[in-house]
């Protein structure tokens, strides 16, 4: 009885964990509806002693990944092109609109994933720097969606400097980056 106890209040944070960090998807659909292998893949993180922001890092870059499978390569690339032109200021908007309610999820089939990723990023980013996430939990986020656009995306030079998205993302190694990220509350 214990054990269930726990095992409920464990996926009860994960999946607060997992709305916070996917601000963007849309209101009133339930992660668990829309993706049927998620309480399994909790109860196997419960079992497993994962941390409750661990399993709803690595059930975001899961779920990231299912909405980019689902694109072919030139939206995936109209994805990363959008990711670009997105700075923390756009990020932290977005967000901030979106938890204040007063501003509706993107429903383009490119939008939708590009603000998913990039307030995803920015939420994460923010969770570290609070001390919430790990910093390798962080990278394993960035690294796990970088994956999913294959080798060479937009490469033709080097990561644009002053806090863009494709900076973070490409390349993941190097100094870590002090941006402050203002005052977005949790969801």
């Amino acid at each position: 009885m214990l054990h269930t106890m726990r095992l409920l209040r464990y996926r009860d944070e994960v999946l607060d964990h997992l709305g916070t960090l996917l601000v963007m998807y849309p209101r009133g659909r339930q992660f668990p509806d829309d993706f049927a292998a998620l309480r399994g893949v909790i109860r196997t993180h419960f079992d497993g002693g994962v941390s409750t922001w661990g399993s709803a890092v690595q059930l975001t870059a899961a779920i990231i990944a299912s909405f980019l499978r689902q694109l072919d390569p030139d939206e995936r690339r109209s994805v990363l092109e959008q990711l670009g032109a997105m700075d923390w200021d756009a990020l932290r908007s977005i967000a901030a609109r979106r938890l204040a309610r007063t501003e509706a999820g993107a429903s383009n089939r490119t939008t939708f994933p590009a603000q998913l990723i990039g307030v995803s990023i920015f939420m994460a980013r923010k969770l570290t720097h609070e001390g919430a996430l790990h910093r390798s939990e962080y990278e394993y986020l960035l690294s796990e969606i970088e994956g999913q656009f294959g080798a060479d995306p937009l490469r033709a030079g080097p990561p644009e400097p002053g806090g863009r998205i494709l900076g973070e993302l490409f390349p993941l190694h190097g100094a870590w980056p002090e941006v402050e990220t203002g005052s977005v509350p949790r969801a």
